[in-house]
């Protein structure tokens, strides 16, 4: 989005609503954003010790969307006492950006800028005015959006050939129906399952059997068995 850069400086107050309860000199400092923008608050130093007539002569920089220009858009500067526990707000101060437009025909134009030195009435939180704030501003140049490159898209020939993934079978090996050129298929090693043990123990024989010799008789004799 299209934006300026405005170079705020502010100058000094006079005149200014004592804040402070014991009436000892304030510690002025200001805050500076654009309305109706989410730009973050930019804070000026600290004028210890200035009370109702402060001097800073602080230069803060905030970016502006150039459509603000042309609406209700505005600089806002709030005045503050900075104070040991919390800051108590003084007064606030509102410049429309309509009244910069003639310093967004002139660096438009590139001719000869300057900053403009203006003064605006500080109105406390009442709404009452309540001293004067001067400050002067200087307009940027429009930048315009940055342009991003489309992402480039290489050419069909340069990209790698594509690669089919197979569905692998229950029995932990990968199957394929056919086999792409260019492309090593890589087997899982078979498991290797151990036999299967009995659900029993096997018992074993402490004392192997004793066997008895047996001696046949030679064919075509016959013997009696004399007995006594």
């Amino acid at each position: 989005m299209a934006h300026r850069e405005l170079q705020v400086t502010v100058i000094s107050a006079q005149d200014l609503k004592n804040v402070r309860l014991s009436g000892r000199a304030m510690s002025p400092y200001a805050e500076v954003w654009i309305r109706s923008s989410g730009v973050s608050k930019v804070q000026t130093g600290v004028d210890s010790g200035g009370g109702i007539n402060p001097s800073w002569n602080s230069v803060v920089k905030v970016p502006c969307e150039e459509e603000l220009f042309r609406s209700d858009g505005a600089v806002t500067i709030a005045l503050r006492h900075r104070g040991s526990i919390c800051d108590k707000l003084i007064g606030t101060v509102t410049v429309p950006l309509s009244d910069l437009s003639l310093q967004c025909r002139a660096a438009d134009s590139n001719a000869s800028r300057e900053s403009t030195l203006m003064t605006y009435q500080v109105r406390m939180r009442s709404g009452k005015p309540h001293g004067v704030l001067n400050i002067s501003v200087l307009v940027g140049s429009l930048v315009k959006q940055a342009s991003y490159d489309k992402p480039s898209v290489a050419h069909p020939s340069e990209t790698a050939p594509p690669v089919t993934a197979y569905p692998t079978s229950t029995t932990g090996y990968r199957q394929a129906a056919v086999t792409p050129p260019n492309v090593t298929q890589y087997y899982p090693p078979q498991q290797v399952y151990p036999p299967q043990q009995s659900a029993y123990p096997l018992q074993h024989n402490l004392h192997p059997p004793q066997y008895q010799p047996q001696y046949a008789q030679p064919a075509g004799y016959n013997y009696q068995q004399v007995v006594y």
